[in-house]
């Protein structure tokens, strides 16, 4: 365990270094800064510029690539994604009173990155950073609408496909045709296809130039989404994620 902590510290000492040198530097003179044997820091160099992190110019000099700038600027817009989005999905738990998911695309699944709770919240699967298959999900469902028939494809055959429950879509040609039914309306269903019991609304959320960004939705126990679910409810969710796309700098309607 002790090998795997230095090696992990040497590591970042070696981007920390590359950091405050954007124009690079020799084995030598990082072996120098580093007070490191020139071998073992080849091996760490190998390692990061397999990974991508790394690069070799033509003068044999190290400097770090901008992969560290897409992570970091990843985690910058989740978070300013979740600052913008919390005051309006707080305000829609509050008047419906169930409980509402903010989550991103991640691969063949969502990643659930803000939960506003009710007033008598319902135990379910969904917590900050869990994920779950798009195409069994509202907030999946609502994604996958803004994507091409040959990507929905691709996701839908890619994914795993488990019957969750007796109303877990499974094959593709059902899938599709609540995916034009998304289309059309801009509200997805979850109903029952996910957990027993628990049924969503949701909608997209954009952001600058109407890139996709997000989806929310408000989820609750069958027994009390039946009465909630219908045109009513399908506005205020079309709202809310069209608030929140205009404050994330959506110009688009």
């Amino acid at each position: 365990m002790e090998a795997k902590n230095q090696s992990v510290m040497k590591a970042f000492e070696i981007i920390e270094r590359l950091s405050e040198h954007p124009k690079g530097l020799s084995l030598a003179e990082l072996s120098d800064l580093l007070q490191s044997n020139k071998t073992t820091l080849l091996r760490f160099l190998s390692s990061l510029r397999e990974m991508g992190y790394v690069d070799q110019k033509p003068d044999k000099t190290y400097r770090l690539t901008l992969k560290l700038y897409a992570l970091s600027s990843r985690v910058m817009n989740e978070q300013s994604l979740v600052q913008v989005a919390r005051p309006h999905l707080k305000a829609l738990a509050h008047e419906i009173d169930e409980v509402v998911h903010l989550v991103i695309e991640d691969d063949l699944y969502v990643i659930y990155v803000d939960k506003v709770e009710s007033d008598h919240p319902v135990t379910m699967r969904s917590r900050i950073g869990a994920r779950a298959p798009m195409i069994v999900t509202g907030v999946g469902k609502a994604l996958m609408a803004e994507k091409s028939d040959a990507e929905i494809r691709h996701i839908w055959e890619a994914s795993p496909h488990e019957k969750r429950t007796p109303q877990t879509i499974l094959t593709f040609e059902a899938f599709m045709k609540r995916m034009e039914e998304t289309r059309r309306t801009g509200i997805a269903y979850d109903l029952e296809e996910n957990e027993e019991d628990i049924m969503c609304t949701a909608a997209v959320i954009h952001g600058a130039g109407h890139q996709v960004m997000a989806a929310l939705s408000v989820t609750g126990p069958t027994y009390r989404m039946k009465d909630k679910m219908g045109h009513a409810l399908d506005e205020r969710v079309r709202q809310t994620a069209r608030a929140i796309s205009r404050d994330l700098g959506d110009v688009l309607e």
